[in-house]
């Protein structure tokens, strides 16, 4: 999970700030992305098919693989204390050529970097008689 000052954010219009209580659900898995969300300060869950699978601290873009590439969000967002979040809509995203086309050279390098890993995973492996 990206730290957002990887992407170019100062490139885009100010963000909305929004505080939120703990317990409160920024979205659900299959929720449609809608906006770019940075976790400024408090600290969440993720839940994907309903079971724990990372917390998330500040500075953290949520979800963005599914914000950046125009898929539904993979995963449920829950706060567990109270929060401050960084919000710019989609629109105004794309928009803005600097940021697409960071968005996309990043997109493009997790992409490669998890093809990697994925290769090594499959790579057969060879045992040696001791």
């Amino acid at each position: 999970m990206p730290n957002h000052e990887v992407l170019p954010f100062s490139a885009l219009p100010a963000p909305t700030s929004t505080t939120h209580r703990a317990g409160d659900v920024l979205f659900y898995e299959g929720d449609p992305a809608d906006a770019l969300i940075v976790l400024e300060a408090g600290r969440a869950v993720m839940h994907k098919n309903s079971e724990p699978c990372g917390e998330i601290v500040p500075g953290t873009l949520l979800d963005w693989v599914a914000t950046l590439g125009g898929l539904r969000h993979s995963v449920k967002i829950t706060l567990l204390e109270d929060s401050v979040c960084q919000r710019w809509p989609l629109e105004n995203v794309w928009k803005n050529d600097v940021f697409a086309a960071a968005a996309r050279r990043y997109l493009a390098a997790e992409v490669q970097r998890m093809q990697t890993r994925l290769d090594e995973v499959d790579a057969p492996v060879h045992y040696a008689n001791p």
